[in-house]
């Protein structure tokens, strides 16, 4: 689980793009193999690095949408995992606004 809040998500931008790629790479694998290298141009094994187990929350909160860092990976990798059923490996919960409350 990560939680942070405004700049606090940039000391995970790293790893949460490492697992942008890994669930890209699976997704256009069969698709668009071309498209599908971008994601891997270090032939990376992807997946001996995560076990069918590994399991990842996200809650943000930002003041706005302008300071939502991160928003295109975070929310790619959250739709991706969306349309493979994958909603295991990632989640992700975002408030924007100065007084987000997260539910309990």
């Amino acid at each position: 689980m990560i939680i942070s809040g405004g700049a606090g998500v940039f000391k995970y931008i790293d790893f949460l793009y490492l697992l942008f790629k890994k669930v890209s790479l699976e997704y256009f694998k069969g698709k668009k193999p071309d498209v599908a290298s971008y994601f891997n141009k270090n032939n990376v094994n992807y997946n001996g690095m995560f076990n069918n187990k590994f399991s990842l929350s996200y809650f943000g909160a930002f003041e706005s949408d302008d300071e939502y860092y991160g928003k295109e990976i975070i929310e790619g990798l959250s739709k991706i995992c969306q349309e493979t059923n994958q909603e295991n490996f990632f989640k992700a919960e975002i408030k924007l606004s100065k007084d987000a409350k997260f539910d309990e």
